[in-house]
């Protein structure tokens, strides 16, 4: 979140290597040379899935001749979403509505938290619990992700959530 880089680099910057890039959010990264939100360099073949990638001066730049998989990103609000590639065929281009929770300001907005929802959640084609992030959240109120996979960032929820309610009486 919000790096800057003289030559290469702000985000992710990936060469010849061919990583799993999964959960992250990615938000307000630019660079001088090659290097925004997540740059794919030389043979680099990574598989991209619920990565909530926005508002940098680029989302993903790769090569046509690599194509990396994509898979239910959120790629938007970018200067350019896309350069050399072509989004993934479940990609989405929408404002995450994010909102601030324990950890900072860039988790999403939920309805039964008291806000509209983000139509980032439950978005993902795979299960929170089949991801292994059920016991994490993406809610300001740090309830877990549950059911579809909710894209971008899952912080850990914070010790004792469920009993503040309680203890607020």
């Amino acid at each position: 979140v919000g790096n800057r880089a003289d030559g290469a680099g702000g985000g992710m910057f990936i060469i010849g290597s061919s990583p799993t890039i999964k959960s992250n959010t990615v938000v307000d990264n630019d660079a001088a040379g090659a290097g925004e939100g997540v740059v794919l360099f030389g043979d680099a073949r990574p598989l991209i899935a619920y990565n909530n990638i926005v508002l940098n001066s680029v989302g993903i730049r790769g090569d046509a001749n690599f194509p990396p998989t994509l898979e239910s990103n959120n790629v938007w609000g970018n200067a350019a979403n896309y350069v050399g590639i072509r989004a993934g065929a479940s990609d989405l281009s929408a404002d995450p509505l994010f909102a601030t929770g324990h950890y900072g300001s860039y988790y999403l907005s939920q309805r039964l938290a008291g806000r509209p929802t983000s139509p980032l959640v439950n978005q993902g084609v795979r299960t929170a619990a089949g991801e292994g992030l059920a016991q994490l959240t993406t809610r300001p109120d740090s309830l877990p992700d549950q059911g579809l996979l909710d894209i971008g960032f899952h912080p850990p929820r914070p010790r004792f959530s469920a009993l503040l309610p309680l203890l607020q009486r």
